[in-house]
């Protein structure tokens, strides 16, 4: 089936009325950054036809920009990514008490981030879409971007620097019992593994740290790792055991997460354990 997309701006566009659903795709967009019309018609459409349809008119009237995954040279067969462009954010703005983050650099990033970020969203999308169907509320996240603006680090021994702690993504989970709380990480396969045991002892350190009850209000978290394929998973949950046994460090891949399987399938697989575990057992 050949793939649909959007039409480039119009010159001369006619006169738009934007729906509540228009702010929250351009809330989305400034909130996750870059989306694919799939992760937008995910979170706001009933069909793939309907999101082509609302994001042409968006984009027509400038509302929206896109950029490419990568450089190559047949675009028309790369996935696109949509973002805010200006006059986006000037209308957003005008329903937000605080200034709103937009940069034209946005527009000029590298694939591998783009890549990352993509990924990232997935997993997120899935976490929101998860917790409103199970639990019937919106998810409380904060990106990596934000974790960046205040973050903690961590002594690992008297010879080493400190490190950074800086997850790829916070998720709050409000259950009936407790308030559940979560770090990510999106391993896309080219962290060394010397790398990654350093994170993992960083996180160890972390989770003894009164800083962590300070920033995030616990005592207790887990860490999420999703990577691309099983056999990398199995690399980093073996390297996670040799520096620790803790069962803080959960692990599951990129193609099992899904709004119906993020909390309650059997897709996670804790350190040192063998078999896959729910989220929420």
């Amino acid at each position: 089936m050949k793939r649909q997309h959007p039409p480039t701006h119009n010159r001369h566009p006619s006169s738009l009325c934007l729906t509540e659903r228009d702010f929250s795709i351009l809330q989305a967009l400034h909130d996750y950054r870059y989306l694919t019309a799939d992760q937008l018609q995910r979170l706001f459409f009933p069909s793939r036809h309907r999101a082509y349809e609302r994001l042409a008119q968006l984009l027509t009237h400038q509302l929206l920009d896109r950029v490419f995954q990568g450089v190559y040279i047949d675009k028309m067969n790369q996935a696109r990514l949509y973002i805010l462009d200006r006059r986006g954010v000037e209308v957003l703005q005008t329903r937000s008490t605080r200034p709103l983050r937009w940069r034209k650099s946005d527009k000029r990033v590298s694939p591998m981030f783009l890549k990352h970020n993509v990924a990232m969203n997935d997993v997120r999308i899935a976490a929101t879409l998860a917790s409103m169907h199970i639990h019937g509320q919106q998810c409380s996240w904060r990106t990596d971007y934000e974790l960046h603006q205040a973050y903690d680090r961590v002594q690992i021994s008297t010879q080493d620097k400190p490190l950074a702690v800086i997850p790829d993504g916070y998720w709050q989970l409000q259950t009936a019992n407790r308030t559940a709380h979560f770090f990510f990480e999106m391993d896309m396969g080219t962290m060394s593994i010397k790398r990654f045991q350093q994170k993992i002892r960083a996180y160890i350190a972390y989770s003894n740290s009164a800083n962590l009850r300070q920033r995030f209000g616990t005592k207790s978290f887990r860490v999420l790792t999703v990577t691309l394929s099983q056999q990398r998973l199995q690399h980093l949950k073996l390297a996670t055991e040799r520096v620790c046994g803790r069962n803080i460090f959960w692990f599951t891949t990129l193609d099992e997460l899904s709004e119906n399987t993020f909390l309650q399938a059997d897709i996670w697989y804790k350190a040192g354990q063998a078999h896959p575990v729910s989220l929420l057992r």
